[in-house]
């Protein structure tokens, strides 16, 4: 008796990318609003380019707001690959 579960495994996993495709936008919205209170500090290359493409998606947070726009758009930019050659 066989019964394959690859379908269920896969719609699962998407699930589980999605999820994480928001965790990293949310860690990244949350670094650099970090690097926005810690200025006068230079970061490296690296992450002084993470800031930027994270700031090309997302203001940085002046006062309290909503922020699942930046995060989706974040989200959307991360599956796209915008942070893949960094």
């Amino acid at each position: 008796d066989h019964v394959s579960m690859g379908m269920t495994a896969a719609t699962k996993l998407r699930a589980i990318v999605n999820l994480a495709e928001l965790a990293t936008a949310i860690e990244l919205l949350t670094a650099a609003q970090g690097l926005d209170f810690r200025a006068s500090m230079l970061p490296g290359a690296g992450v002084k380019a993470a800031y930027d493409r994270v700031r090309s998606h997302a203001l940085h947070l002046q006062a309290d707001r909503s922020m699942s726009a930046d995060i989706e758009r974040l989200a959307a930019a991360i599956r796209a690959g915008d942070f893949d050659n960094l």
